[in-house]
C-alpha cells in the first residue's frame, strides 16, 4: 500500500457528495460511487489526500462464498479496501471466535478476485507473521489500542495499520498509542474513530465526531470514521457517514453483510449489499437518462449542413465524436490510456474495433434505405433491430444464460421495447400518410431489406462494447475507477468505427468532387453544428458507457435498449416541437401510447438489475 497521506480539509467532490438529495440520506453510503477512490489494483491504495477510502466487510470471515459475494458488492458499490476478521476478539468466550488461517486465505482470495487490497485485525503477536502473508493492511482494534507490546511488534513490520480509538481512550492517549507504531518506523498509520464508551444506552457506542477536526489538527496522519461501531445499528450509519466527511474524515470504514440477520458477528450494525450499493442502484440509471437526451438531441445538428456537403460536414462530425472527443475525455480520467490499451487482450482490440467497423457499415446503409422506405419506417426497423438484437447477443455471451435471475425481464423487456417501437413507427408512417411525405414508385422491399441488414450492422456497436469488457478490466487494473474505465473500451471500438466512416467520406468527397464546400462561404455555423452534433453524440455513448459499467455484467444489456428506447422519446420530442406532428392527430396519439410503451420496457429492463 502506497504511502499514507493527510489532508486538512475535505474536497470539492466531498463537498458535492454533500448535497446529494435527502432521499438518499437514510440509505447507508451512497456517496461511495460518487468519489475517486484512488484505487491502484491490489498492489496499492492511497489513503487521505482528496480521496476517500472506503474500507467495507463483513465483522468476520465465515465462509468462502460469503466473503467473495460480499467483495463483489464491495468493489461494484465503491469500496476501496476488503476488510474482514479472521481472528475475533468476542467478550464472550463462547461465541464465534473466527477461522483462523482458513479465515485469511478465503479473504485474500476474494479481495485478488475483484482487485481489492485487504485489512484484518491482529489479536495476538503469536499470530502476526501468519497475518502479514496474507493482510495489505492490519488492524489493532479498540481493545488493543494500548496493548503496547503488539503495537511495537507491529510498528517494526513496515505494513500499512489501522490504528482504532479505544473505548474509553482520550485523544492524547490515543495519539501516543499511534507514536508506538511511528517509533517503531511505521509511517503508514491511519487514525479511526469507531466511538467511545460514555451513558448513553442508545446506540452501542458514542461516535465522537469532535474527535476528526482535533486528530487532524493534532497530527499528520489520516483519520478513517467508522459510524458502524460508533452506532451498532445499520439506520444510524448513513448519517454519521454524512457527519464525518463534513467534518473532514479521510475515509469510512463500514460493515456489509449479505445476510445481516444470521450474522455471526455484529450483524445489527451490517449493512446489506444492496444499501451498500444503493447507487449503484439509482446512479446507472439516471447516467442512462442523461445519455439519451444526449442521444435523442445530437441529430438535431444535422439540419444546419448547408452551405457543406453531407460527407463534408460528416467528416468533421465523426472527428469530433469518434476521435477528438473520446480520446481527449478518456486521457484526462486515464493519463495512461495507451498503456492501458497496448496491456490489453489483442484478441479483445481487434474484435471490438472489427465490430465498431461492422457498425460504419450499418450507419451508411441507414442513409441508403430512407429514399426507399422513408425515415419513419426506416428509423420503426432499425431501431427494433438494433435496440433488440445489440442487447440479446450480449445476453446470450453470458454463462448459464438461462438460469439468470434477470432472464425473464430482459425478454420481457426487449419485447415491450419492439412493441414501443413498432408504435412509433406506425404513427410516423401514418404521419407521412397525411402529409403526403411518402416515397412513391420505390422498391419497398429492396428498402426494407437495407434497413433490416442496417438494423442488425447498427446493433454491433453495443456488441463491441460488451465485447470490449477485458480493456475496461485493464483499466480498473491500472486503477480507474470502474465507470471510467469504459471509456477505454469506447475508444478501440471508435477507432473502427472512424475507420469505416473515413473511407466513406473521402470515397463521396472524390466522387461527388465536393472538397470545394469545405471553403464554401458562411459554413461557420454549419462547421460549428457539425462539432456540437459530435459532442452530444459520444456523450450519448460515454455516458451510456459508464451507466452500463455501473450495472455490471449485464449493463449492456439492459442499458442499451433503455438507451434507444428513451432517445426514440427525446427525439419525437423534439419533433413535436419543431411542428412536424402538426395536423395529424391520430397519428399523434399512436405515438404517446408507443412512448408509454417504451417507458414500460425502460421500467421492466430495470427491473432486471435489481433481482
Amino acid at each position: 500500500m502506497e504511502l499514507f497521506k493527510s489532508s486538512s480539509k475535505f474536497s470539492k467532490k466531498q463537498i458535492i457528495l454533500l448535497s446529494i438529495p435527502v432521499f438518499f440520506s437514510n440509505m447507508a453510503i451512497p456517496l461511495v460511487g460518487m468519489v475517486d477512490t484512488g484505487l491502484m489494483g491490489n498492489l496499492s491504495t492511497i489513503v487521505g489526500g482528496n480521496k476517500l477510502t472506503v474500507i467495507a466487510g463483513p465483522c468476520s470471515v465465515e465462509s468462502e462464498d460469503q466473503i467473495h459475494s460480499i467483495a463483489e458488492s464491495v468493489k461494484t458499490g465503491g469500496g476501496t479496501i476488503l476488510r474482514g476478521g479472521a481472528f475475533k476478539p468476542r467478550t464472550s468466550p463462547y461465541t464465534f471466535q473466527g477461522l483462523g488461517e482458513e479465515g485469511l486465505k478465503f479473504l485474500k482470495d476474494a479481495g485478488d478476485s475483484v482487485g481489492l487490497p485487504i485489512v484484518t485485525e491482529v489479536l495476538d503477536v503469536k499470530d502476526l507473521d501468519l497475518i502479514c502473508q496474507y493482510a495489505d493492511m492490519l488492524q489493532i482494534g479498540a481493545r488493543n489500542c494500548q496493548n503496547y507490546a503488539l503495537l511495537k511488534e507491529i510498528g517494526k513490520t513496515k505494513k500499512p495499520v489501522l490504528l482504532k480509538r479505544g473505548m474509553s481512550t482520550s485523544l492524547n492517549e490515543f495519539l501516543l498509542c499511534a507514536e508506538y507504531l511511528l517509533a517503531e518506523g511505521n509511517m503508514s498509520v491511519a487514525l479511526c474513530e469507531r466511538g467511545i464508551r460514555t451513558f448513553e444506552t442508545a446506540t452501542r457506542n458514542t461516535f465522537d465526531i469532535n474527535a476528526i477536526p482535533v486528530l487532524k489538527e493534532k497530527t499528520h496522519l489520516p483519520v478513517i470514521a467508522d459510524p458502524a461501531h460508533g452506532t451498532g445499528y445499520w439506520q444510524y450509519v448513513s448519517p454519521i457517514a454524512y457527519a464525518a466527511i463534513a467534518a473532514g474524515s479521510d475515509g469510512l470504514a463500514v460493515e456489509v453483510h449479505n445476510n445481516p440477520e444470521i450474522a455471526l458477528s455484529d450483524g445489527g450494525q451490517s449493512l446489506k449489499p444492496k444499501k451498500f450499493n444503493i447507487m449503484e442502484l439509482f446512479l446507472p440509471f439516471l447516467l442512462l437518462i442523461f445519455a439519451s437526451f444526449f442521444q435523442g438531441t445530437f441529430g438535431l445538428g444535422m439540419k444546419y449542413m448547408n452551405p457543406l456537403s453531407w460527407e463534408a460536414w460528416w467528416l468533421v462530425h465523426v472527428t469530433v465524436a469518434m476521435i477528438i472527443f473520446p480520446m481527449t475525455w478518456a486521457l484526462i480520467v486515464m493519463p495512461e490510456l495507451f498503456e492501458i490499451i497496448s496491456s490489453s487482450p489483442s484478441e479483445a482490440i481487434f474484435s471490438a474495433m472489427l465490430l465498431g467497423f461492422l457498425w460504419g457499415i450499418g450507419g451508411i446503409m441507414f442513409g441508403v434505405s430512407v429514399p426507399y422506405i422513408g425515415l419513419s419506417l426506416t428509423m420503426g426497423i432499425v431501431m427494433g433491430l438494433a435496440g433488440s438484437a445489440g442487447s440479446l447477443i450480449p445476453f446470450f455471451q453470458i454463462d448459464d444464460v438461462f438460469s439468470q435471475p434477470a432472464f425473464p425481464y430482459v425478454i420481457g423487456g426487449i419485447i415491450i421495447s419492439l412493441v414501443g417501437v413498432f408504435l412509433t413507427a406506425k404513427a410516423g408512417i401514418d404521419r407521412d400518410k397525411l402529409t403526403n411525405s411518402m416515397s412513391k414508385g420505390k422498391n419497398i422491399t429492396k428498402g426494407i431489406l437495407i434497413a433490416v441488414t442496417c438494423g442488425l450492422l447498427s446493433s454491433l456497436l453495443n456488441v463491441g462494447f460488451a465485447n470490449a469488457a477485458p480493456i475496461a478490466a485493464t483499466a480498473e487494473e491500472f486503477g480507474v475507477i470502474t465507470r471510467n474505465s469504459s471509456l477505454a473500451a469506447w475508444v478501440v471500438v471508435l477507432w473502427g468505427a472512424f475507420l469505416m466512416n473515413i473511407i466513406y467520406c473521402v470515397y463521396l468527397l472524390f466522387k461527388n468532387n465536393s472538397w470545394s464546400t469545405f471553403k464554401s462561404p458562411s459554413s461557420m455555423t454549419a462547421y460549428r453544428w457539425s462539432i456540437i452534433a459530435g459532442l452530444c453524440w459520444f456523450a450519448a455513448l460515454g455516458v451510456y458507457g459508464q451507466g452500463a459499467a455501473l450495472l455490471g455484467e449485464i449493463g449492456p444489456v439492459i442499458g442499451w435498449p433503455i438507451l434507444l428506447g428513451l432517445s426514440l422519446i427525446i427525439s419525437n420530442y423534439w419533433a413535436y416541437r419543431a411542428g412536424e406532428w402538426k395536423n395529424a392527430k391520430k397519428p399523434f396519439t399512436t405515438l404517446v401510447y408507443g412512448l408509454i410503451v417504451l417507458i414500460g420496457s425502460a421500467i421492466v429492463l430495470g427491473l432486471g438489475n435489481s433481482v
